[in-house]
Protein backbone atom coordinates (compact mmCIF):
# COMPACT_ATOMS: atom_id res chain seq x y z
CA UNK A 1 0.00 0.00 0.00
CA UNK A 2 2.81 2.37 0.95
CA UNK A 3 4.73 1.57 -2.22
CA UNK A 4 1.60 2.18 -4.33
CA UNK A 5 0.96 5.51 -2.64
CA UNK A 6 4.61 6.47 -3.12
CA UNK A 7 4.38 5.66 -6.83
CA UNK A 8 1.26 7.82 -7.18
CA UNK A 9 2.92 10.76 -5.42
CA UNK A 10 6.02 10.39 -7.60
CA UNK A 11 3.89 10.33 -10.75
CA UNK A 12 2.08 13.50 -9.67
CA UNK A 13 5.37 15.26 -8.91
CA UNK A 14 6.81 14.24 -12.27
CA UNK A 15 3.68 15.48 -14.04
CA UNK A 16 3.91 18.81 -12.24
CA UNK A 17 7.58 19.12 -13.19
CA UNK A 18 6.74 18.49 -16.83
CA UNK A 19 3.94 21.05 -16.79
CA UNK A 20 6.21 23.59 -15.11
CA UNK A 21 8.53 23.44 -18.12
CA UNK A 22 5.73 24.18 -20.59
CA UNK A 23 4.85 27.68 -21.77
CA UNK A 24 3.43 29.60 -24.70
CA UNK A 25 4.65 32.72 -26.50
CA UNK A 26 2.37 34.89 -28.64
CA UNK A 27 4.30 37.26 -30.89
CA UNK A 28 2.91 40.30 -32.69
CA UNK A 29 5.09 41.61 -35.51
CA UNK A 30 4.75 44.90 -37.36
CA UNK A 31 5.95 48.42 -38.00
CA UNK A 32 4.58 51.85 -37.18
CA UNK A 33 1.87 51.48 -39.81
CA UNK A 34 0.42 48.00 -39.33
CA UNK A 35 0.56 44.63 -37.67
CA UNK A 36 2.07 42.26 -40.21
CA UNK A 37 1.79 38.92 -38.44
CA UNK A 38 0.93 37.10 -35.24
CA UNK A 39 2.55 33.83 -34.30
CA UNK A 40 2.05 31.30 -31.52
CA UNK A 41 4.91 29.18 -30.21
CA UNK A 42 4.17 26.45 -27.67
CA UNK A 43 6.85 24.69 -25.62
CA UNK A 44 5.26 21.37 -24.71
CA UNK A 45 6.81 18.15 -23.43
CA UNK A 46 10.33 19.01 -24.63
CA UNK A 47 9.22 19.95 -28.15
CA UNK A 48 8.39 23.32 -29.70
CA UNK A 49 5.27 23.78 -31.84
CA UNK A 50 5.28 26.96 -33.91
CA UNK A 51 2.22 28.23 -35.76
CA UNK A 52 3.01 31.14 -38.07
CA UNK A 53 0.24 30.62 -40.60
CA UNK A 54 -2.92 32.60 -39.68
CA UNK A 55 -5.04 29.94 -41.40
CA UNK A 56 -3.63 27.24 -39.13
CA UNK A 57 -2.35 25.14 -42.01
CA UNK A 58 1.44 25.28 -41.59
CA UNK A 59 3.43 24.18 -38.56
CA UNK A 60 7.05 23.94 -37.51
CA UNK A 61 7.94 21.37 -34.87
CA UNK A 62 11.38 21.54 -33.28
CA UNK A 63 12.46 18.35 -31.49
CA UNK A 64 15.74 19.10 -29.70
CA UNK A 65 16.05 15.63 -28.17
CA UNK A 66 16.18 14.05 -31.63
CA UNK A 67 17.90 17.02 -33.31
CA UNK A 68 15.27 17.45 -36.02
CA UNK A 69 12.89 20.08 -37.34
CA UNK A 70 9.61 18.98 -38.90
CA UNK A 71 7.64 21.17 -41.32
CA UNK A 72 3.99 20.44 -42.04
CA UNK A 73 1.79 22.01 -44.74
CA UNK A 74 -1.82 20.83 -44.56
CA UNK A 75 -2.85 22.75 -47.70
CA UNK A 76 -0.40 20.73 -49.78
CA UNK A 77 -0.69 17.66 -47.50
CA UNK A 78 3.10 17.53 -47.25
CA UNK A 79 5.62 17.24 -44.48
CA UNK A 80 9.39 17.16 -44.34
CA UNK A 81 12.06 16.54 -41.72
CA UNK A 82 15.34 18.40 -41.54
CA UNK A 83 18.26 17.25 -39.41
CA UNK A 84 19.74 20.10 -37.38
CA UNK A 85 23.20 18.78 -38.33
CA UNK A 86 22.39 19.42 -42.00
CA UNK A 87 21.08 22.87 -41.17
CA UNK A 88 24.28 23.60 -39.24
CA UNK A 89 26.32 22.60 -42.31
CA UNK A 90 24.30 25.02 -44.43
CA UNK A 91 24.93 27.80 -41.91
CA UNK A 92 28.67 27.05 -41.81
CA UNK A 93 28.87 27.14 -45.60
CA UNK A 94 27.04 30.47 -45.61
CA UNK A 95 29.59 31.84 -43.16
CA UNK A 96 32.47 30.78 -45.39
CA UNK A 97 30.98 32.69 -48.32
CA UNK A 98 31.22 36.00 -46.45
CA UNK A 99 34.12 37.56 -48.44
CA UNK A 100 32.42 36.72 -51.74
CA UNK A 101 28.95 38.13 -51.14
CA UNK A 102 27.52 41.63 -50.76
CA UNK A 103 25.79 40.65 -47.52
CA UNK A 104 29.08 40.50 -45.60
CA UNK A 105 27.79 43.04 -43.04
CA UNK A 106 24.98 40.62 -42.22
CA UNK A 107 27.12 37.48 -42.31
CA UNK A 108 29.81 38.86 -40.04
CA UNK A 109 28.22 41.82 -38.24
CA UNK A 110 30.42 43.86 -35.90
CA UNK A 111 28.17 44.83 -33.03
CA UNK A 112 28.63 47.30 -30.24
CA UNK A 113 26.83 45.75 -27.28
CA UNK A 114 25.20 47.71 -24.47
CA UNK A 115 23.23 46.08 -21.66
CA UNK A 116 21.31 47.18 -18.57
CA UNK A 117 19.15 45.24 -16.13
CA UNK A 118 16.21 45.06 -18.55
CA UNK A 119 17.61 46.00 -21.95
CA UNK A 120 20.05 44.66 -24.55
CA UNK A 121 21.20 46.83 -27.46
CA UNK A 122 23.33 45.67 -30.39
CA UNK A 123 24.41 48.32 -32.89
CA UNK A 124 26.20 48.01 -36.23
CA UNK A 125 26.34 49.88 -39.52
CA UNK A 126 23.65 47.82 -41.26
CA UNK A 127 21.56 46.18 -38.56
CA UNK A 128 20.75 47.06 -34.97
CA UNK A 129 18.61 45.57 -32.21
CA UNK A 130 17.08 47.35 -29.24
CA UNK A 131 15.49 44.77 -26.92
CA UNK A 132 13.43 45.07 -23.74
CA UNK A 133 13.96 41.92 -21.68
CA UNK A 134 12.33 40.03 -18.85
CA UNK A 135 13.19 37.28 -16.41
CA UNK A 136 11.54 33.89 -17.00
CA UNK A 137 9.19 32.19 -14.60
CA UNK A 138 10.65 28.75 -15.37
CA UNK A 139 14.44 28.30 -14.99
CA UNK A 140 14.87 26.47 -18.30
CA UNK A 141 12.74 28.81 -20.39
CA UNK A 142 15.58 31.04 -21.62
CA UNK A 143 17.66 28.11 -22.88
CA UNK A 144 14.64 26.48 -24.53
CA UNK A 145 13.45 29.67 -26.21
CA UNK A 146 16.86 30.82 -27.46
CA UNK A 147 17.76 27.36 -28.76
CA UNK A 148 14.57 27.39 -30.80
CA UNK A 149 15.22 30.99 -31.95
CA UNK A 150 18.72 30.01 -33.12
CA UNK A 151 17.51 27.10 -35.22
CA UNK A 152 14.50 29.02 -36.53
CA UNK A 153 16.72 31.87 -37.74
CA UNK A 154 18.91 29.33 -39.55
CA UNK A 155 15.86 27.68 -41.07
CA UNK A 156 14.67 31.12 -42.17
CA UNK A 157 17.99 31.70 -43.93
CA UNK A 158 17.47 28.72 -46.25
CA UNK A 159 15.15 31.06 -48.14
CA UNK A 160 17.60 33.24 -50.08
CA UNK A 161 15.25 36.24 -49.87
CA UNK A 162 15.80 36.35 -46.11
CA UNK A 163 18.74 37.63 -44.12
CA UNK A 164 21.56 35.37 -42.96
CA UNK A 165 20.99 34.18 -39.36
CA UNK A 166 24.13 35.55 -37.74
CA UNK A 167 22.85 38.89 -36.46
CA UNK A 168 19.92 37.23 -34.73
CA UNK A 169 22.19 34.50 -33.37
CA UNK A 170 24.46 37.21 -31.91
CA UNK A 171 21.43 38.74 -30.20
CA UNK A 172 20.43 35.34 -28.82
CA UNK A 173 23.94 34.92 -27.42
CA UNK A 174 23.73 38.32 -25.71
CA UNK A 175 20.36 37.38 -24.18
CA UNK A 176 21.71 34.02 -23.03
CA UNK A 177 24.60 35.69 -21.22
CA UNK A 178 22.09 37.71 -19.18
CA UNK A 179 19.71 34.73 -18.83
CA UNK A 180 16.76 36.82 -20.03
CA UNK A 181 13.97 36.52 -22.60
CA UNK A 182 13.14 39.11 -25.26
CA UNK A 183 9.94 41.00 -24.50
CA UNK A 184 10.03 43.64 -27.26
CA UNK A 185 12.53 43.40 -30.12
CA UNK A 186 13.04 46.51 -32.24
CA UNK A 187 15.19 45.89 -35.31
CA UNK A 188 16.52 48.55 -37.65
CA UNK A 189 17.85 47.40 -40.99
CA UNK A 190 19.66 49.51 -43.59
CA UNK A 191 19.67 48.29 -47.19
CA UNK A 192 21.24 50.77 -49.59
CA UNK A 193 19.59 54.14 -48.97
CA UNK A 194 16.54 52.65 -47.24
CA UNK A 195 16.11 52.01 -43.54
CA UNK A 196 13.47 49.56 -42.33
CA UNK A 197 12.23 49.39 -38.75
CA UNK A 198 10.22 46.47 -37.44
CA UNK A 199 9.09 45.42 -33.98
CA UNK A 200 8.17 42.11 -32.39
CA UNK A 201 6.28 42.02 -29.09
CA UNK A 202 6.30 38.77 -27.12
CA UNK A 203 3.65 37.84 -24.58
CA UNK A 204 4.56 34.88 -22.37
CA UNK A 205 1.99 32.55 -20.80
CA UNK A 206 3.43 30.28 -18.14
CA UNK A 207 0.58 27.76 -18.07
CA UNK A 208 -0.80 25.92 -21.08
CA UNK A 209 -4.52 25.67 -21.72
CA UNK A 210 -6.31 22.51 -22.74
CA UNK A 211 -6.54 23.95 -26.25
CA UNK A 212 -2.76 24.45 -26.33
CA UNK A 213 -2.10 20.84 -25.37
CA UNK A 214 -4.72 19.49 -27.77
CA UNK A 215 -3.22 21.53 -30.61
CA UNK A 216 0.24 20.11 -29.91
CA UNK A 217 -1.13 16.56 -29.78
CA UNK A 218 -2.97 17.11 -33.07
CA UNK A 219 0.12 18.52 -34.80
CA UNK A 220 2.21 15.66 -33.44
CA UNK A 221 -0.29 13.26 -34.98
CA UNK A 222 0.19 14.90 -38.38
CA UNK A 223 3.81 13.66 -38.34
CA UNK A 224 2.67 10.06 -38.70
CA UNK A 225 -0.50 10.44 -40.77
CA UNK A 226 -0.11 8.39 -43.96
CA UNK A 227 -2.34 10.84 -45.85
CA UNK A 228 0.29 13.57 -45.40
CA UNK A 229 3.08 12.88 -47.87
CA UNK A 230 6.66 12.86 -46.57
CA UNK A 231 8.95 14.66 -49.05
CA UNK A 232 12.53 15.88 -49.03
CA UNK A 233 13.32 19.41 -47.89
CA UNK A 234 14.18 20.60 -51.40
CA UNK A 235 10.76 19.70 -52.72
CA UNK A 236 8.98 21.11 -49.69
CA UNK A 237 10.74 24.47 -49.74
CA UNK A 238 9.79 25.24 -53.36
CA UNK A 239 6.62 26.94 -52.22
CA UNK A 240 7.12 27.44 -48.50
CA UNK A 241 7.35 31.11 -47.49
CA UNK A 242 9.57 31.74 -44.45
CA UNK A 243 9.22 35.31 -43.20
CA UNK A 244 12.21 37.53 -42.48
CA UNK A 245 11.03 38.92 -39.15
CA UNK A 246 12.62 39.57 -35.74
CA UNK A 247 11.23 36.55 -33.88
Amino acid sequence: MRSTMGAVILAVLLAQTTLADDFRVVTTIGDENEIQARTTTIFYQSRVFDLSDPKGKEFTVFDPKNNVIHLIDLDRMMRTTLQTADLAKFTAALKQRAPAVKAVDFINPKFKETTTDNKVTLTSAKISYDVDTLRPKWPGAVKAYLEFADWYSQLNATNTRNLPPFARMALNEALAKKDVLPETVRRQLTLGSKTQAIEAKHQYYWALSRDDRELCETVGGHLVEPEIQAVDFGRYRKKVQLANRPR
